[in-house]
């Protein structure tokens, strides 16, 4: 494996991406996840994989855009490429992403860095999402002229928030993906105003707002 390191210790298989210095997700790269995944859920030396990236700054930046491009605009194969790769170009993708979510074992990704792009949907197909103090989080394919990581951000941050950001580019930090929807439901019940709304609820009159 060139991209991908694997260790096994007490059932629990860690693997660790590492291709310098972004961890992009090239093709060959997406390969190697997708084999290592298969073969770890045929396998009885672990129970559960860890996925993740070493240092504290990248845990995956996404699409090697430049080697997308060639994927997705040429009309001539590699050695390791097929004809399927030359008709489907996103399936490379799919097996990878696929590998992860759908595989016989738990997968907890433990994100220590930025996870960009394809790097929040790795993380999306993970079951436990895991997110040190400097993690960050963002689709910033729309600053290189395309779109996606949407549907998989989704599953991380809700609908509205993911919109936000698949159209702004903008980046968020652990701590305000945690909190999200039911955070700020919390937050607001304890305001005065939250209780006088319950209260005229079921009273059944209008509310006396203090802005409280």
């Amino acid at each position: 494996m060139e991209c991908v390191d694997v260790s096994v210790t007490d059932l629990v298989a860690m693997v660790r991406l590492r291709r310098p210095p972004v961890n992009a997700l090239s093709a060959p790269m997406m390969r190697e996840i997708a084999a290592v995944f298969a073969a770890l859920g045929r396998s009885t030396e672990a129970m559960a994989v860890i996925l993740t990236a070493d240092g504290d700054r990248v845990f995956c930046g996404g699409a090697d855009v430049r080697e997308s491009d060639r994927r997705y605009n040429r009309r001539e194969l590699l050695p390791e490429e097929s004809v399927a790769d030359l008709v489907d170009p996103g399936a490379v993708v799919r097996d990878c992403l696929f590998s992860v979510s759908s595989g016989a074992l738990p997968v907890i990704a433990a994100v220590n860095g930025a996870a960009m792009g394809g790097g929040v949907a790795l993380a999306a197909a993970c079951d436990v999402v895991l997110a040190s103090s400097n993690a960050v989080f963002g689709l910033p394919e729309i600053d290189v002229g395309v779109l996606g990581g949407f549907r998989h951000l989704q599953r991380l941050a809700g609908p509205f928030k993911a919109r936000e950001m698949m159209f702004t580019g903008r980046r968020i930090t652990a701590d305000e993906m945690y909190q999200l929807k039911q955070d700020y439901t919390a937050r607001i019940s304890r305001f005065e105003d939250a209780r006088e709304a319950r209260a005229a609820f079921l009273e059944k009159r209008s509310p006396a707002w203090t802005w409280r």
